[in-house]
């Protein structure tokens, strides 16, 4: 899959800097944003800075963004959490992250 959207216009430095004002005074996190900031965040940015983030905010970003593979792997893997011995219970590793994923 491909990491960029083709048709999509570059967002306007001020809605990027709106939104990212608006991480600052919330403390850091993406849950506090609105659905019109968070579509105007670079994806580099969601990927690199806000990948603890990603899971929770998943649902309300646009689809075109929910489509990358870059952003699917930040989710958590449900399909192969606590399937072996060795794992114990506890929050399921990001698919990035997750030794059956990576061996696909």
């Amino acid at each position: 899959m491909e990491d960029r959207p083709q048709h999509r216009l570059p967002a306007p430095a001020d809605h990027i800097e709106r939104a990212l004002q608006r991480i600052r005074d919330s403390g850091g996190s993406l849950r506090d944003l609105d659905d019109d900031s968070l579509a105007h965040l670079p994806v580099t940015f969601l990927t690199h800075w806000a990948a603890r983030e990603v899971p929770h905010v998943y649902s309300r970003l646009p689809l075109h963004i929910q489509k990358l593979q870059s952003i699917q792997e930040l989710l958590p893997c449900l399909e192969h959490y606590n399937k072996g011995r060795t794992h114990i219970d506890g929050p399921p590793p990001a698919k990035r992250n997750c030794y059956g994923c990576r061996r696909l």
